[in-house]
């Protein structure tokens, strides 16, 4: 379907849009914040979301970066029910989930199978689309880590929500700030010595104030 924007009511695009829209699969969610007579799981807009052309071509490169992250995160949990990696992956893949599913999960013939179709939650920020999981949590509490802050707070926070060292923790780059390394530091501190009090003799120090002799 097509509409110009120019050439109808913008009410009337939304209305076409919802009216062609499944009621099903795809777009099934919470539409207790919706009209009673929307068949999408979200807000309708007359307009397409506008991309740039950057923000197009990363898109293209996340969904086989997303589709390979699936598949190493089902290697994971196999490998780990098999005692092949740590037992608290599976562990925590099974919780709330009965006896009866776990089983057929872990059937030969459904074990490769990945989502037909991965749609992921997508917040733009200024350094690029971050993937989150939007329903699980709430829009208000997603987090967005900036690594760049000078205020450590964060990062250190981040640093410790595993409550073990065989726990899930959180795995990327906490804090990324401009330093100098220890020798360009202690290089530093002996020019400025030098500069403030001049070049030392060893011989001088040897024999300045505190000294004593041994018979």
């Amino acid at each position: 379907m097509s509409v110009s924007a120019t050439q109808c009511d913008p009410r009337e695009i939304c209305r076409a849009i919802n009216e062609s829209a499944p009621v099903d699969f795809l777009f099934e969610g919470d539409r207790s914040r919706l009209h009673p007579d929307s068949r999408l799981p979200w807000r309708i807009s007359p307009e397409p979301f506008w991309l740039t052309p950057e923000q197009h071509d990363r898109l293209l490169r996340l969904g086989p970066a997303i589709h390979a992250f699936n598949k190493a995160c089902n290697l994971l949990y196999h490998q780990s029910v098999k005692g092949l990696q740590p037992a608290f992956v599976h562990e925590y893949l099974d919780a709330g989930k009965t006896e009866r599913v776990i089983e057929l999960s872990r059937l030969n013939r459904v074990k490769p199978h990945l989502p037909a179709v991965l749609r992921p939650d997508l917040i733009l920020t200024a350094d690029g689309a971050r993937v989150v999981e939007v329903d699980s949590v709430g829009l208000e509490s997603i987090y967005v880590h900036d690594a760049y802050r000078s205020d450590p707070s964060a990062a250190f926070s981040l640093s410790q929500l595993a409550a073990g060292p065989t726990e899930p923790s959180p795995m990327g780059i906490f804090r990324s700030f401009e330093s100098l390394s220890y020798g360009e530091a202690l290089e530093a501190q002996v020019t400025d010595a030098t500069e403030r009090r001049g070049r030392g003799d060893i011989a001088d120090l040897l024999t300045s104030a505190g000294t004593w002799s041994l018979d």
